[in-house]
């Protein structure tokens, strides 16, 4: 008779603060956000300001590429500078089904030059985030590796992404909602 060896796996997860650890050992489910659609408001996807606003969704054969990086997973948004606008938003419905927004966030394809971004609370204001374990109200994009992001979205009715700059493409890959504790990761 042999003996058999069984290896234990020992994960380590960092929680967004204020959240409890769970006691399991399964994997954190998410749903895409990109699962929801194209945004439902905000997203002035119209004839007469199609120029202004593109979202695309990443897949396995046209990835988003960010610092160097393919996701094949995600979505990019893109507000484009053919139009008067100085705010460029995009707004999916949650309902307020999900604890937490994560994703790594980064300018997509060759953009090089820096863009802001934020997220917007119930009173329009920019809501409180993380980028990369800082707690933040909006911060610039720049060319290289990916912002690892996690927006609280307790009781949040809409998901809302802000930009005042024009010509950016933001890419948001590997990006989940979660109906519990929000991993915390890094971006590859």
């Amino acid at each position: 008779m042999r003996a058999r060896a069984v290896l234990g796996a020992i994960a380590v997860v960092a929680l967004v603060p204020g959240m409890s650890a769970r006691a399991s050992s399964t994997a954190y489910p998410s749903t895409p956000l990109e699962r929801f659609g194209p945004p439902t408001e905000g997203y002035e996807g119209t004839v007469t300001n199609a120029s202004c606003y593109r979202y695309q969704v990443a897949t396995r054969t046209v990835p988003i590429r960010m610092g160097g990086t393919k996701y094949p997973e995600g979505f990019q948004v893109s507000s484009q500078g053919y139009c008067a606008a100085t705010i460029w938003t995009w707004t999916w419905h949650l309902g307020g089904h999900y604890s937490g927004f994560a994703a790594c966030v980064g300018l997509a394809g060759g953009d090089t030059k820096p863009a802001t971004l934020s997220f917007v609370g119930p009173k329009g204001m920019p809501t409180v985030f993380q980028a990369d374990g800082v707690q933040v109200r909006a911060t610039t994009l720049v060319a290289g590796l990916p912002t690892f992001v996690i927006v609280g979205t307790t009781h949040l009715m809409n998901l809302i992404i802000r930009t005042t700059t024009a010509w950016a493409t933001i890419g948001f890959g590997d990006d989940g909602l979660y109906p519990g504790d929000v991993p915390v990761r890094e971006c590859e």
